[in-house]
């Protein structure tokens, strides 16, 4: 809240907040969008100010975790435009991937599905730039992904292959 305060902002998408940050932001924005779930103590949130408003807010369909992916139209003088506060589950654990590929599936889909300007902000989960041996062939630290990844391998990194679009 303090950075918030200090810093010169119209729209901020977060993820990871917490019921009682929420609270809190209530008091440095003119317009909230929260959502948190009882199964999550984590939800993602979108704020504006500055006259930039929120209306017309939802949830990404889809999602394991509905409250991980929120939107709202983002109304100003000068138009609007779609803002979405994204993150999909961690998948540290073997168990969690499928989890992880079906919020990446259902992220896409209600991306593509969009005709409004878009403006998404994301913890992604993602590994760090030295990890696609394509982009950054000399990079020390890099390390290949697995083939189960390939989710994430193509929201940020590759062109759309036949290989993967019907199944995103």
């Amino acid at each position: 809240a303090a950075y918030l305060e200090a810093a010169p902002w119209d729209v901020v998408a977060l993820q990871e907040v917490s019921a009682q940050v929420a609270s809190v932001l209530l008091e440095v924005a003119d317009s909230v969008i929260y959502l948190a779930d009882s199964a999550d103590r984590y939800g993602s949130a979108l704020l504006g100010c500055n006259g930039f408003t929120l209306t017309k807010s939802g949830t990404v369909p889809g999602l394991p975790v509905p409250s991980r992916g929120v939107f709202a139209e983002v109304c100003c003088d000068s138009g609007s435009v779609i803002a979405s506060s994204w993150h999909p589950p961690n998948a540290a654990k073997e168990a969690d991937k499928p989890a992880k590929q079906k919020a990446y599936v259902a992220f896409n889909a209600w991306v593509r599905s969009r005709q409004a300007p878009l403006l998404v902000g994301a913890d992604a989960n993602h590994g760090a730039l030295w990890t696609r041996v394509a982009d950054f062939p000399d990079a020390p630290l890099r390390r290949d992904f697995a083939q189960d990844l390939h989710w994430e391998e193509n929201m940020f990194w590759t062109a759309r292959s036949e290989e993967h679009t019907s199944e995103l």
